[in-house]
């Protein structure tokens, strides 16, 4: 399956699982709207960025962002800093376009 920003929002992701996929100058996030509600949310209005909440074909809120490489590579690392912290509640699964 070819992984593009275009046909992953259809992905079933599991309730815990944060997915990030890198094109050439964007960054796409889908995270669990949980994390997004508790952390995240505040987080991001620093970056003046519009989140869509959308439903999971598995069921459950979820939330995508597409941001410009540069403020992805900083949500990346606060993702990494941060989910040590969380109990191994939470994953992240990355992929590049291809």
């Amino acid at each position: 399956m070819k992984a593009s920003v275009e046909t992953v929002g259809d992905w079933p992701l599991m309730d815990e699982e944060i997915l990030i996929l890198e094109t050439g100058d964007k960054m796409y996030f889908n995270f669990p709207y949980t994390l997004y509600r508790k952390e995240l949310r505040k987080r991001l209005i620093d970056y003046n960025v519009e989140a869509k909440v959308t439903e999971n074909a598995l069921g459950g809120k979820r939330v995508e962002l597409i941001v410009d490489k540069q403020v992805g590579l900083e949500i990346k690392a606060w993702l990494a800093l941060r989910l040590p912290t969380m109990d191994g509640k939470y994953f992240i699964t990355e992929m590049e376009e291809v």
